[in-house]
């Protein structure tokens, strides 16, 4: 009986997975016509409503997380998988989340704004983790908070498998934002984590001649690329935080946040980076996609016709 319908099941799993693969490849192209149409504004000078900015993002006092690096973020999503077998099957199931979403900072080159981030939309890029590779600090968190059998993992050939899929922001990494822009009558004043004029000024003074350009331009190319940015920002944020020099209160331009018309959205990278990894790859995602719908839709019709 199983085998009578291995086809029927496999069509559907095929047109399932196509149909996911075109929705997702259509909506990160409108996404991209999106963000290619309308230019980023300055934060001191964004108008109200529907706005796209960038810059740098940076915590509150005492409200850093740290990744499965130990470096403080601002955004963190992990998810544990452990895989358990059933006979000849075997299936991954998720033994642990643990989400971290607060307001943080937002900077640029004119002025700093709060970010407000809850139901945003996030384009962040996973990092999957062996448990050997996580810091020891985060392996004694994960070991406190995580209860299951076989955790944790000894690294022996016969104990369970786990993997750690992380998505995270880094304190001092590039960010874009497309949100809903306001300025209340009484500007929000907030209280940044420490080393936080340290790095503003290290951000608004870099130049092609400067040696902090220099440093983040690794290939020694002439220009920083995505990866660069990435590392180079946060690696001189946890510089500028581990000096815990106290600012106190500062003001914002304003607030970016969802609407009910418009969705915030936030990427880990500028703009220029944004739209090539929007574009990376669609174009295939959608062909592929459409020859999965239909090889589903043969096997679907042959079973049937078999077994009508």
């Amino acid at each position: 009986m199983r085998k009578k319908h291995s086809d029927l099941e496999l069509g559907v799993y095929l047109i399932f997975g196509g149909a996911w693969l075109i929705i997702s490849g259509l909506r990160r192209f409108r996404r991209k016509r999106d963000v290619e149409d309308t230019s980023t504004a300055k934060i001191r000078s964004a108008p109200q409503g529907s706005v796209e900015v960038q810059g740098y993002a940076w915590p509150f006092e005492s409200q850093e997380k740290n990744n499965l690096d130990g470096k403080e973020c601002v955004f963190r999503n992990l998810v544990v998988l452990k895989k358990v077998n059933a006979g000849k099957r075997s299936s991954w199931i998720k033994v642990y989340e643990d989400h971290h979403e607060l307001p943080f900072l937002v900077f640029d080159q004119t002025g700093t704004v709060l970010v407000k981030p809850e139901g945003a939309d996030y384009e962040v890029r996973k990092v999957k983790y062996r448990w050997k590779d996580i810091h020891p600090k985060m392996q004694d968190v994960l070991k406190m908070k995580i209860s299951t059998s076989g955790f944790p993992p000894s690294g022996g050939m016969f104990g369970p498998i786990f993997e750690f899929h992380e998505k995270y922001i880094l304190a001092g990494s590039p960010v874009y934002l497309r949100g809903n822009f306001s300025t209340p009558a009484n500007r929000p004043r907030v209280n940044p984590a420490g080393g936080f004029v340290d790095f503003v000024t290290k951000v608004r003074s870099l130049t092609p001649e400067s040696n902090f350009f220099k440093l983040l331009d690794g290939n020694g190319s002439g220009e920083i690329s995505e990866e660069e940015a990435r590392f180079g920002f946060s690696t001189a944020a946890a510089i500028s935080l581990r000096q815990r020099t106290k600012l106190g209160t500062i003001g914002c331009a304003g607030i970016i946040t969802s609407s009910l018309t418009t969705r915030l959205y936030i990427a880990d990278c500028h703009q220029q980076y944004l739209l090539k990894r929007l574009k990376n790859w669609n174009f295939l995602r959608i062909v592929f996609g459409a020859i999965l719908v239909g090889a589903g839709v043969v096997m679907i019709l042959s079973d049937l016709k078999q077994h009508g």
